[in-house]
């Protein structure tokens, strides 16, 4: 990790609910832990977001050469992320 740097935030309170009922829960140690693993997958969203259009095409090529996946329909996929999000 580098250089740790402390700042001043405002969430709107139901986000700050989440990070809290997170931390309750022993999903992170902090509230500092809950948002720095935030600001990460943000990182990580973005520069997914920027792939070059022939590398995202070659992703897009294995994940099809990989076969059918798990789920038979969107619908499918969608109560799956339900009952994950309710456990």
């Amino acid at each position: 990790m580098g250089k740790v740097e402390q700042i001043t935030v405002g969430l709107p309170a139901e986000d700050l609910a989440e990070v809290r009922r997170a931390v309750e829960a022993g999903e992170y140690v902090s509230e500092a832990e809950a948002l720095s693993a935030a600001a990460r997958a943000w990182r990580e969203t973005q520069g997914a977001r920027s792939l070059p259009d022939d590398e995202l095409g070659a992703l897009w090529d294995q994940g099809i050469a990989g076969g059918a996946g798990r789920f038979q329909s969107f619908h499918d996929l969608v109560a799956e992320a339900e009952r994950y999000s309710t456990a």
